[in-house]
């Protein structure tokens, strides 16, 4: 399949010249007839590009589907035909006569019914190999292979950058920190210490404009570089320390004040707040400032050029393990307070208990008063009964 310029667009003023052919498209694997015979379908799929290049994306075959069950009812009309040619032959005159009557009824029926429908065919998709040669173009493996040369020219150029950088980052190394050792680190090391750096650094600057360097790999430059970081490492952290010792120093003062002010003051809110509570908060904070005083005490006496004692990082280690163990004593929930309706309730009950011993105690006083009543006149009428027999 060829593409070309029509003639109206090569006639036309505004046509650069060149050739009226534009590009031929071979496909290629499909057969030379169809399933059934026929001249074969292929679709072939077009587009052009932002460019303006004509490209062909894809090429399909459309195969006819042959399904299986077709090819059984013709074997099947096969051998019903024999087995109806042998009931022929042993048919009687009169079922003959019979059939021919029935032939003729049949052939009435069947002008009045209508013909029946005919069955789809069903296709499939093959894919085809389409290849582009376009005029001008070189072929495509030519293509294929400055590609390549292209891609591996690009990766050398990344790896001279890179390397560039690198040797760059080492230079500038040297000189920064050269200059940070005479002041702001000058403090933070020994005389001994800052004599050996210089001396490494000079090293390193006198082999940077060597022809060694020059042809040196990036791993190079990059293996220099990490050592003369791990050398510095020590000096740069000392200054890390002392700028940031000050401040975790008064947070950790601070928090373990916070807590003592609770659990030693009277405030209602912590009332709640047991005598074991209070210990254990006193314990922790006083255990953590203890450690800070003798802690402090030891960096005082060393010098800024050597290597700290107290670290900021266990600094923040023990204001984290304060934190941790004395944030849930003090805030431990208050015990919910008993309800008016509960204490009314347990004081009416208490009452009616008192009333009812009361009344017990003035029935049995009551009980005891007539009975000495009416003990009195029984020995009174005695006492009359007496004098009357006297005076007889």
């Amino acid at each position: 399949m060829e593409a070309t310029y029509s003639d109206a667009v090569v006639n036309d003023q505004a046509f650069p010249g060149g050739s009226q052919h534009i590009a031929k498209f071979t496909i290629s694997g499909m057969p030379e007839a169809g399933t059934s015979g026929e001249v074969p379908r292929v679709r072939v799929f077009l587009t052009q590009d932002s460019n303006g290049i004509l490209r062909a994306q894809s090429a399909l075959y459309m195969e006819e589907k042959i399904e299986k069950a077709d090819e059984d009812v013709a074997m099947k009309d096969e051998s019903k035909e024999g087995e109806a040619q042998a009931d022929k032959s042993e048919a009687t005159e009169g079922e003959a006569a019979k059939k021919e009557e029935d032939e003729q009824k049949k052939t009435g029926d069947e002008g009045e019914k209508e013909e029946p429908k005919k069955k789809k065919k069903k296709f499939k998709r093959v894919n085809l190999k389409v290849d582009a040669v376009y005029t001008g173009m070189p072929p495509r493996h030519i293509v294929v292979a400055q590609q390549s040369r292209e891609a591996n020219m690009a990766q050398v150029d990344r790896i001279i950058r890179e390397t560039h950088d690198a040797r760059n980052d080492l230079e500038t190394f040297v000189y920064d920190f050269r200059d940070k050792l005479d002041r702001q680190l000058s403090q933070f090391a020994a005389d001994e210490e800052k004599q050996n750096i210089n001396d490494r650094l000079a090293k390193e600057e006198d082999w940077l404009y060597t022809e060694e360097a020059d042809d040196a790999k990036k791993k190079i430059f990059v293996s220099k570089l990490d050592d003369l970081r791990a050398l510095t490492k020590p000096i740069e952290q000392r200054e890390v320390e002392a700028n940031g010792r000050p401040n975790a120093c008064n947070q950790l003062r601070t928090l373990t004040e916070s807590y003592l002010t609770i659990v030693n003051g009277s405030d209602e809110k912590y009332a709640h707040l047991s005598v074991e509570d209070r210990d254990e908060v006193r314990n922790c904070c006083n255990s953590a400032q203890q450690w800070l005083s003798d802690q402090q005490e030891k960096q005082q006496i060393l010098p800024l050029s050597a290597d700290p004692v107290l670290l900021v990082g266990d600094i923040s280690k023990r204001w984290s393990e304060v934190d941790n163990k004395c944030k849930p004593i003090v805030n431990k929930k208050k015990p919910e307070p008993v309800k008016e309706e509960e204490a009314k309730k347990t004081e009416g009950a208490d009452s009616k208990t008192e009333e009812t011993g009361d009344g017990d105690t003035k029935a049995d006083g009551e009980a005891e008063t007539s009975s000495k009543t009416d003990a009195e006149p029984e020995k009174t009428e005695g006492g009359e009964k007496s004098m009357d027999v006297d005076q007889e």
